[in-house]
């Protein structure tokens, strides 16, 4: 309950999609987050929970307004191992052509 099942997916999803072996490295985007919003409640729960899980990897939430789009769709097509993109079409193509 609580957080864990706010967003898009719930967070026990993404411990199906991500590996657990060798992830050292794992990368949150998303637009630039309020303070005290609902969306910053989720990402930094989604962070907290991703964090617990995999112990070795450095969460990261990628939200900085310096970010331009080709930056942000470089982060998607250059990940190392793969790309997760929920319900949004302004992820789609790029981690389509992810090279992870």
């Amino acid at each position: 309950a609580g957080v864990s099942n706010m967003g898009i997916l719930p967070f026990w999803a993404y411990l199906k999609i991500i590996p657990t072996e060798n992830v050292s490295t794992i990368g949150i985007v998303t637009q630039p987050l309020q303070p005290e919003s609902n969306s910053s409640f989720v990402i930094t729960g989604l962070q907290k929970f991703l964090a617990r899980h995999y112990p070795n990897a450095t969460v990261s939430i990628r939200d900085s307004l310096n970010d331009t789009i080709p930056i942000i769709y470089t982060r998607f097509i250059k990940a190392r191992r793969f790309a997760v993109c929920t319900s949004s079409t302004f992820c789609l193509f790029a981690t389509m052509a992810s090279e992870g």
